[in-house]
């Protein structure tokens, strides 16, 4: 007996304040998780379910810097993902913005003389 087995991905958007179903994306369950989130935003984008500063809340499948950065460059949103590791948040600030100490007193003191 030849059995064929199909894996797909399903993502279902929620509106925030009633979690009814908004939309239903349906996936291949061949296709890498960064192309995934990459579809998921680009259609959510099209059927303009979110504008910039949307809170994106995702499950820790899609944990990645690489889509934290395509979600706050490319569509100017804030994923929520969870973490499969503790204490990354850190890890992740540090890799998306420029370390403000080189502004601190110290160097101030050098430009007054």
């Amino acid at each position: 007996m030849n059995v064929k087995i199909y894996w797909i991905y399903v993502t279902v958007v929620l509106d925030k304040d009633t979690l009814s179903p908004v939309s239903i994306l349906i996936h291949s369950g061949a296709s890498h998780d960064i192309v995934i989130y990459k579809e998921i935003l680009k259609e959510l984008k099209r059927r303009r379910l979110f504008t910039k500063r949307t809170l994106l809340c995702l499950d820790r499948r899609y944990y990645s810097l690489e889509n934290y950065k395509i979600g706050i460059n490319r569509y100017k949103i804030v994923p929520i993902i969870a973490s499969k590791y503790d204490n990354t948040i850190q890890k992740i600030k540090d890799n998306l913005s420029y370390p403000l100490e080189v502004f601190n007193s110290n160097n101030n003191e050098d430009s007054k003389k």
